[in-house]
């Protein structure tokens, strides 16, 4: 344990400041999560209008020659997933846009967490492979 414990330990000036900003990052985001602004990422809206487009036409692709055009194409995994967890806490898209956003956002950063940690995995196995 305290092996692992020091190889988090930053070990120059460079690693230092890099953890700062990575904290100061996280710190601002865990912060801002459950504001109730439509816009902190300058993407929120759009997928708010996704989770809308999936209710109203029950599908995430439509014909993309015909009207209404789709702004943006996104990989099916998290407008699904998050249309589930609307459907499971209840929350109106139509009418409930904020939290919307809030479990948007906290959906997003659960992903980030996880995704940092497959990475961080992969890499370590990799390292002890060479």
């Amino acid at each position: 344990m305290i092996e692992k414990i020091k190889k988090i330990i930053p070990k120059n000036k460079i690693e230092m400041i890099c953890l700062l900003f990575i904290g100061y990052i996280l710190f601002v985001r865990i912060i801002y999560l459950f504001s109730k602004s439509i816009e902190l990422g300058g993407m929120e809206f759009s997928f708010i209008y996704q989770q809308q487009f999936i209710d109203k036409h029950n599908a995430l692709y439509l014909n993309p020659d015909n009207f209404p055009f789709y702004i943006s194409f996104y990989p099916p995994l998290y407008p699904y997933l998050m249309k589930v967890l609307l459907a499971f806490f209840n929350i109106d898209v139509y009418t409930d846009i904020s939290n919307a956003l809030i479990l948007g956002r906290l959906l997003s950063l659960t992903s980030l967490f996880f995704v940092i940690y497959f990475i961080l995995k992969i890499i370590s196995f990799i390292s002890l492979n060479i």
